[in-house]
């Protein structure tokens, strides 16, 4: 993303991760309760830390990632990645990872209603595609919270939608576009749409 995206809900900023957030980033992804659930669960270091950062945005036109704050605190990042636009059925993969302090709160929930609308109304999806961790019962529980909204589907759905199973232990979902949450208390949207020329098609 070229230019700055910012979007505040209810005392709530989701706006474009920049390199001030890189500490933060480090320190969510080393803490012991988020790592267990990633591939890689050892510690990284700023160098590594930096060169993702760089990656993402030198190299990576189908990511985007986002910071989620409130007073200036940040809380955890949400992200849409493996972004596809190409007819027939337009897709991305939204993510979330909260720092664990704020677990419990309907923090998450909130960040994934503003992503959603960002996905469906501004870029256009016609579905999101989620995987999780099969021990990730909270977030698996914030899945069925939704009800009809989001409907399990199993590893051959995911495959033929052109996404990679990357290994055993993940469960898999899709939102529909039209069953999602509205937003009707936004403040401010500051987005630019050339911003997704960038994305595959």
């Amino acid at each position: 993303m070229t230019s700055e995206f910012r979007m505040e809900y209810n005392g709530f900023i989701l706006r474009s991760i920049s390199p001030k957030d890189n500490e933060f980033l480090r320190s969510l992804r080393n803490d012991p309760r988020v790592s267990m659930y990633l591939p890689d669960t050892g510690q990284i270091g700023v160098e590594r830390q930096t060169r993702w950062y760089e990656d993402v945005y030198r190299v990576s036109p189908n990511q985007q990632r986002f910071m989620l704050e409130r007073d200036d605190v940040p809380l955890g990042t949400h992200n849409l990645t493996d972004i596809n636009l190409n007819p027939p059925v337009k897709y991305g993969e939204p993510g979330v990872a909260l720092h664990p302090d704020y677990w419990g709160k309907g923090i998450a929930v909130t960040g994934m209603r503003m992503l959603q609308h960002y996905y469906f109304n501004l870029v256009g999806l016609d579905i999101a595609v989620v995987r999780t961790h099969k021990d990730n019962a909270r977030m698996i529980a914030n899945f069925k919270k939704e009800g009809s909204q989001v409907h399990q589907v199993s590893e051959e759905e995911f495959r033929a939608l052109g996404l990679e199973i990357t290994d055993e232990n993940h469960l898999y979902f899709v939102r529909e576009k039209g069953k999602h949450w509205t937003l009707d208390a936004l403040v401010e949207i500051s987005f630019d749409p050339q911003d997704l020329d960038a994305f595959p098609k």
